[in-house]
């Protein structure tokens, strides 16, 4: 395997600490031989996860790109950037992208190596959460499968909802991950940060005011009671609907891309 220029690098450095720092003698030694069996490991792993998926997908392949120039450039291209990949999950990532950019749905993509150059930008983490976006709004591109500029059918969702589907984890890491991923184009956000209205309950009030006039339309005195809860209740989120700081998010094309081709 060719050394790269941050390989050599690395082992120069190596050496010169050992010299001046005996006790780093035994690293630089272990080093080279550390180095070439964790690269072999890694292209093994990503090629098994690649061959499971491919078996599972043998009646969606498309045989003429299977066998193409264009798939071993990206076979190629896929194995020499994830050799020094650390998370195994990312690793089948790059197996299962691989499998996808076999099948039919995605032979005739030209796009491929722009999804694979975004992966490998992702940490396990920042999948993660971009699946969370994903999952709270993909309905979005299946009522809308053409581009229509038109359509207002949006969902986009507050920092808030997002932070109460990632209870566990660090806020301000979340907020960080929201904001690279919005930086390199998976997902994308309404307006940049500014004093803006919080559409989780815009929509509630929306939904409300629907709810009262159906009522309202049909037998009045046998609703009145529903009306006053309700009317009650979108007294209560307008109050709370006041401007607030924050951002809200939607997963972009790119974003649903790069899903689909490590699902």
């Amino acid at each position: 395997m060719k050394k790269d220029k941050t390989i050599e690098l690395i082992e120069s450095s190596l050496m010169a600490i050992a010299s001046s720092f005996p006790i780093a003698a035994s690293l630089a030694t272990g080093w080279s031989e550390y180095k070439n069996q964790i690269q072999t490991d890694n292209i093994k792993l990503i090629l098994n996860a690649f061959n499971e998926r491919i078996n599972l997908l043998e009646s969606e392949i498309d045989k003429n790109y299977f066998k193409s120039n264009d798939m071993k450039s990206l076979l190629l291209k896929t194995c020499i950037n994830g050799k020094d990949e650390i998370s195994e999950d990312k690793k089948k990532d790059l197996g299962y992208f691989l499998a996808n950019s076999c099948t039919v749905e995605h032979s005739n993509d030209s796009i491929k190596r722009a999804i694979l150059e975004t992966l490998l930008k992702l940490s396990e983490f920042e999948l993660f959460v971009l699946k969370v976006v994903h999952e709270k709004t993909k309905e979005n591109w299946t009522r809308i499968p053409n581009y229509d500029p038109a359509n207002q059918a949006w969902l986009f969702l507050s920092e808030k909802n997002i932070m109460e589907s990632l209870r566990e984890h660090n806020e301000l890491n979340v907020i960080s991950t929201l904001e690279y991923l919005n930086a390199i184009g998976v997902i994308e956000n309404i307006s940049s940060r500014n004093i803006n209205i919080d559409l989780d309950e815009e929509v509630e009030d929306i939904n409300l005011r629907n709810k009262i006039n159906s009522l309202y339309s049909e037998e009045e005195s046998l609703n009145r009671e529903k009306i006053e809860v309700l009317s009650k209740k979108l007294d209560e989120v307008r109050k709370e609907n006041k401007f607030k700081y924050q951002k809200h998010y939607n997963i972009s094309a790119l974003g649903i891309k790069v899903i689909s081709y490590i699902k």
